[in-house]
């Protein structure tokens, strides 16, 4: 540890009023990913998600006491969705975009425009919870499906009582990749059927 950091840890620990927060979203490193690809992309087709900036913007912060009360955490959701987002459905299609509001592709036969925010995300019980809403069309904004999926993460409690600061941001970043995941798992064969089947050439 650089005597900068320990000095940084050392001021954090100390301060039980005002203490130190701490920003959450996942680790841009490749590697952290490696495990969310895998799916089939269809060729001539194309997606493109729509995520809204307030849901862009979407953050919830939190204490906990096994790491210390006077640490604020603040987990990034709407960062963390758009990280998600284009990783996954990029793999998915031959063509993929991102967009602030509601765009229609002009690439391949098959398109979809997938419409995606987090009603919710809470960290408690050393686990992350939430809920993605998918509202999908294809050409000319036409329904094609609307679904709500709620997920779960791993349990972070190790991390959190065994390391205690040092652990609590890899718990939550872990914690929530999984519940990411395990949505996008879901989302990923809905597209799959949307996009084999008819109105959205």
């Amino acid at each position: 540890m650089s005597r900068i950091t320990g000095t940084l840890v050392a001021i954090c620990l100390a301060t039980t009023t005002f203490g130190c927060t701490h920003q959450i979203a996942f680790d841009r490193d490749a590697t952290s990913w490696a495990y969310l690809i895998g799916a089939a992309k269809q060729s001539d087709t194309s997606i493109v998600a729509v995520v809204e900036p307030a849901t862009l913007a979407a953050s919830t912060s939190f204490r906990a006491w096994s790491t210390g009360i006077a640490h604020k955490w603040v987990a990034n959701y709407g960062e963390m969705l758009v990280q998600v987002t284009d990783m996954e459905l990029p793999q998915v299609v031959e063509f993929y975009e991102r967009s602030p509001s509601y765009l229609e592709s002009t690439s391949g036969r098959h398109r979809l425009t997938i419409e995606l925010s987090v009603p919710s995300y809470v960290f408690e019980d050393y686990r992350a919870k939430l809920t993605i809403k998918a509202d999908v069309y294809g050409p000319g904004r036409t329904a094609v499906f609307s679904r709500t999926y709620s997920s779960e993460g791993s349990s972070g409690a190790g991390k959190m009582i065994g390391l205690g600061v040092f652990g609590q941001k890899s718990a939550v970043r872990q914690s929530s990749l999984v519940a990411f995941k395990n949505v996008f798992e879901e989302l990923r064969r809905d597209i799959a059927t949307a996009l084999g089947g008819g109105g959205i050439d």
